[in-house]
């Protein structure tokens, strides 16, 4: 798509953070991401620093997070996320045909226990580079 549509101006974003620096290089215009919304400065660091050292690691940030929704319903997930972190369970209603994530994902027949890996990112979204906490605006 970039060899093809980009030297038209057609701008080309790849649908998540884990190809951003590759389709950076090649002339790629950034990302357009699920997780933007829960990881927005995450992504912004990883596009700012993309053509230095720190990318590996920033790139390594920003993709822990992702595959720790990948295996989930991403947007159920996502903003269960949101209303544990901002206090409003409200945040985790979503549109049909999706549904909300199962309160106790842990439930016979789940697969995953989708509230272990939503606090697993919770902790790496809170913690700065070089691991201190950030503080969440509370």
């Amino acid at each position: 798509m970039i060899d093809n549509f980009a030297a038209d101006g057609f701008a080309v974003f790849p649908a998540s953070e884990s190809f951003l620096p590759e389709a950076l290089h090649i002339g790629g215009a950034g990302c357009i991401s699920a997780t933007a919304n829960i990881n927005p400065a995450g992504i912004r660091a990883l596009y700012d620093v993309w053509k230095t050292i720190q990318a590996r690691e920033q790139h390594t940030r920003a993709t822990a997070i992702r595959q720790i929704f990948q295996p989930l319903p991403i947007i159920a997930a996502m903003k269960a996320t949101l209303a544990h972190w901002r206090r409003a369970p409200s945040w985790q209603h979503v549109r049909p045909p999706l549904t909300v994530l199962p309160c106790r994902a842990n439930q016979p027949g789940d697969a995953i226990n989708a509230r272990r890996h939503i606090e697993k990112a919770m902790r790496i979204l809170t913690r700065r580079p070089g691991g201190h906490r950030a503080d969440r605006g509370r």
